[in-house]
């Protein structure tokens, strides 16, 4: 059983971060699975991606409705968007089975 996802439109683009960044730091997502759906196509910007912790190279999708899922404990970052402007979709579905830790206590009928 799954609890409707959460969904979340993401946009990057250089100095849009108080910090100048325009990509995400190394992180875990709280959701059991994360799907990134692109809303851009890849010549609308450049760089960007997900890269994931182990693995060398980045995964960016070619055009819109492309969509990247992987587990949402797995380590990962946003790689910089270094021109243009990339937007995307991100949808987490959490198992209520999983991980009832999340859930609030439900009192006896």
């Amino acid at each position: 059983e799954s609890d409707l996802p959460e969904l979340g439109r993401r946009r990057y683009a250089p100095g849009l971060a108080a910090d100048g960044r325009s990509g995400q730091p190394v992180h875990r997502d709280y959701a059991t699975l994360t799907l990134n759906v692109a809303l851009s196509d890849a010549e609308d910007f450049e760089g960007g991606g997900t890269r994931f912790e182990g693995r060398e190279g980045v995964v960016t999708p070619a055009r819109a409705g492309a969509c990247v899922a992987h587990a949402g404990r797995t380590r990962h970052a946003g790689a910089a968007t270094t021109s243009g402007t990339r937007y995307v979709l991100v949808c987490f579905l959490l198992d209520v089975e999983a991980d009832a830790s999340r859930l609030v206590p439900r009192r006896p009928a």
